[in-house]
């Protein structure tokens, strides 16, 4: 029977996933190409959230997307290439479920962020063939009137979300270590059942759901100069620029530098 994703769902799922070949969570990041009724003319990047990734993340009971329009081009002597064009996103806020035994099912109506739509449902069979499980997702969207759109994706990660930092560092405190690290038990004002971990930025941000991936350089920043006795707005921008090795000019990459 369909219900609402809360406690006790989530707890249903959490059961029937460690059972047999099942996986042991079906959050995640699932991507796939569109097959109806334009077949890889758009793909869609499907965030599931209904169970807990690890025994630490948050569930938001949320599932979301974000679609993109495939345009491929052919040229004559030279590869296929293939651009990717952000088009919108949505979420649903309220999706229900129903857990068989090789698939679970996901329904909901759909709250598009931006721009006028019809009132649209999606229903989402997320099943795992195999062992180990490969994990797999058909989605339909549904609108006001019987038109529909449907998708195939494969599940690529357990976070929604991933980052490539750059930590560069100042002369003055270039030694080890670079990267802070804190275990979760140092402080003694904290919640009695706080599970004892020690936390890396790689972690705390895997736990939230966004893979971070750091570059093993750093670039040295000169900061002996009496002017780096106070940063200001205008020094840290003009550093980040000079040694932010990803930084492009007027364009740069999408990356984080700090």
């Amino acid at each position: 029977m369909d219900k609402y994703i809360g406690e006790a769902a989530v707890s249903d799922i959490i059961n029937s996933l460690a059972q047999g070949t099942r996986p042991q969570t079906i959050s995640g990041l699932y991507q796939g190409e569109m097959i109806l009724p334009q077949p890889g003319r758009f793909v869609l990047e499907l965030r599931v959230d209904v169970d807990p990734r690890n025994i630490v993340s948050p569930v938001m009971n949320r599932v979301s997307g974000d679609l993109y329009q495939v345009t491929r081009t052919n040229l004559p002597g030279q590869p296929s290439q293939t651009a990717r064009t952000y088009i919108e996103s949505w979420i649903i806020d309220q999706p229900a479920l129903s857990d068989a035994a090789d698939h679970v099912d996901i329904t909901g109506d759909v709250r598009f962020w931006i721009g006028t739509h019809p009132a649209t449902t999606a229903a989402l069979s997320i099943s795992w063939p195999g062992s180990p499980p490969a994990v797999s997702a058909k989605v339909t969207f549904t609108e006001t009137g019987g038109s529909t759109r449907e998708y195939n994706c494969r599940r690529s990660s357990d976070s929604f979300r991933k980052v490539n930092f750059e930590i560069d560092v100042c002369a003055s405190v270039n030694r080890p270590p670079l990267l802070p690290t804190y275990d979760t038990t140092w402080h003694d004002d904290r919640p009695a059942d706080l599970p004892h971990r020690v936390l890396t930025i790689e972690s705390s941000y895997q736990e939230a759901g966004v893979h971070v991936t750091i570059d093993p350089d750093h670039s040295v920043v000169d900061d002996h100069a009496p002017q780096f006795d106070s940063w200001t707005p205008a020094l840290l921008h003009d550093a980040m620029e000079t040694y932010f090795s990803q930084y492009g000019g007027t364009w740069p990459n999408w990356q984080c530098g700090g």
